[in-house]
């Protein structure tokens, strides 16, 4: 067992730099907790010493609790935990079963891997310490490791749900029965564990400001007459934001669209240009049809302000077209827009 634990550090070692160098999602780092509850299974432990054979072990059940640092891919956390199992046909006579209990805190090191999208698969490894205990024989705290594999999903930007497996040995437990007999029973368990995640102080993106076109320069001074001052320039042009993956509009969205509607009762109209786009998270038909939605929202909301739903062409851009260019897969929260243009 003590090979295996080294196998699962040596990949820690050399995965974990690599994978902090490429760190690059400030949105998911930060402090977090966690808990979660377990499903688990427990193959039969052979027993060597005084008294050889093997304890029958079936499913069992087990909690842990985790605190740890996220880095936007990398994350380290301290995990404590708890696993039961019953167990049958024990060869120590008065061993009740032979009943395990495994009382863990563990040093995890893991890495979560950027879909572009709410899911995010993680893999990882962990080590530590286990304070075992087979009914009736003595308890003994020994060395115990662990691999992991899991998905994770955005249900907020703080709240994280996740579904992993986890493979738990420890080195085999050395004690003595109640009754004086030296045993040494081997130990391993396959979990299966739901729960939750909370980051604290996850990021949510900020609104900005409408980008409004810079005013014409004045016009040169005439020498025989005094120059008229210059007409207030009409803004035809406007830029509505939306929040990560949404339609609605917010509060600050909805002013916007009110005053681009109000432009257009004021100055003569042939047509209403209304194009929606997207950021670069997620696939390219989906942020196609998500820019054609958005653009639909404010079709609407500017017929609700009084605008001539035959005045208005809307038009899908999805990831094309970026105000800001950023990579494949980047939330940015100024490209997840719908331009108004009065024409």
């Amino acid at each position: 067992m003590i090979r295996k634990a080294g196998l699962l550090l040596g990949a820690a070692v050399v995965v974990l730099p690599a994978a902090a160098a490429l760190a690059q999602q400030a949105e998911n780092s930060g402090f977090y907790v966690g808990a979660g509850g377990a499903y688990n299974f427990k193959p039969d432990a052979d027993v060597k010493g005084d008294v050889d054979g093997k304890i029958e072990y079936g499913s069992g059940w087990g909690a842990t609790v985790t605190a740890g640092y996220a880095f936007g891919g990398p994350r380290v956390e301290l995990e404590g935990g708890y696993r039961e199992n019953k167990g049958d046909d024990c060869p120590v006579a008065g061993c009740d079963k032979g009943t395990m209990t495994n009382w863990s805190a563990m040093v995890n090191a893991l890495y979560d891997f950027n879909t572009g999208t709410p899911i995010t698969p993680y893999a990882g490894v962990g080590v530590g310490a286990a304070r075992t205990k087979v009914k009736d024989v003595d308890s003994k705290t020994v060395f115990a490791y662990q691999g992991i594999l899991g998905v994770a999903y955005d249900v907020t930007p703080e709240l994280k749900a996740f579904a992993d497996y986890r493979y738990f040995a420890t080195e085999d437990m050395k004690g003595t029965t109640d009754g004086g007999l030296d045993v040494e029973v081997e130990n391993e368990n396959h979990t299966g564990m739901i729960g939750v995640r909370y980051m604290f102080g996850a990021p949510r993106p900020a609104e900005p400001e409408m980008v409004r076109p810079a005013p014409p320069p004045p016009p040169p001074p005439r020498i025989t007459e005094t120059p008229a001052p210059a007409p207030e320039p009409v803004v035809r042009s406007y830029l509505v934001f939306f929040e990560f993956d949404k339609t609605a509009l917010t509060p600050d969205a909805r002013r916007i669209v009110e005053t681009a509607a109000r432009t257009a009762a004021s100055v003569d109209v042939t047509r209403i240009d209304v194009t929606g786009h997207t950021d670069r998270a997620g696939s390219a038909a989906y942020n196609t049809k998500l820019s054609r939605r958005r653009a639909e929202t404010v079709r609407s909301e500017l017929i609700r302000n009084g605008v001539k739903a035959d005045d208005i062409a809307i038009y899908a851009k999805g990831e094309n077209e970026l105000l800001v260019p950023t990579s494949d897969g980047v939330r940015e929260a100024q490209n997840r827009r719908v331009e108004i243009v009065i024409q």
